[in-house]
């Protein structure tokens, strides 16, 4: 639940030309953590195909974010859904 809150968080971000390229890495992990070692059972089917995805389409996500001229920065993150 939490996992795929701030994975929502950042690919919004970045689908709204905010994105950093920290980003990815953070997803990248944040996917990691919920495949491994959630409790939920459901966590790892919504963990795997974003890391997948990130994996292949690497270049893809950075081609993306390099159309931010504040991709270097380092992301503001929300607590919590407004």
């Amino acid at each position: 639940r939490e996992g795929t809150r701030w994975v929502v968080q950042m690919l919004s971000r970045i689908v709204a030309g905010k994105g950093t390229f920290g980003d990815l890495d953070v997803i990248t992990q944040v996917c990691n953590s919920m495949h491994e070692t959630s409790f939920c059972p459901l966590a790892p089917g919504a963990a795997l195909p974003i890391r997948s995805a990130i994996e292949e389409f690497r270049s893809e996500f950075e081609n993306y974010i390099k159309q931010n001229p504040h991709a270097s920065e380092k992301p503001k993150m929300r607590m919590a859904y407004p």
